[in-house]
């Protein structure tokens, strides 16, 4: 079972990604690796073999955040091709969706549907 990073590191990780762990944690789900790199890219969470997805949660998407803005979006958007390409599913999620519980929901069927 993956674990939260220390306090230090928590620190410095999005609420957003503190609330979206505790939900899976919450719901009983498997917990993914935190915080991994994929090819000289950095993820939010992998849930690697059998599932093989990524996520991502989107904090700044109101115009004001690099996921957003170029060249950050673009770079987002080649990223998550490339991951595709190399068989990875990729979700990514706002903080609306993470509010309202429809992460968990879309990351609970993903892990159905990847077995």
């Amino acid at each position: 079972m993956t674990t939260l990073p220390d306090p230090a590191t928590m620190a410095r990780e999005s609420r957003l990604e503190l609330l979206l762990w505790a939900q899976l944690e919450q719901a009983c789900l498997p917990l993914p690796e935190w915080q991994v790199e994929l090819r000289g890219h950095r993820w939010d969470f992998a849930y690697p073999e059998p599932w093989l997805i990524l996520i991502e949660v989107q904090g700044g998407t109101r115009g004001l955040g690099r996921h957003s803005r170029e060249p950050g979006y673009s770079q987002d958007r080649a990223r998550a091709n490339c991951a595709q390409l190399d068989g990875w599913l990729v979700l990514e999620f706002t903080s609306g969706m993470i509010h309202d519980g429809s992460a968990l929901e879309t990351v609970r069927a993903a892990l159905e549907v990847r077995r």
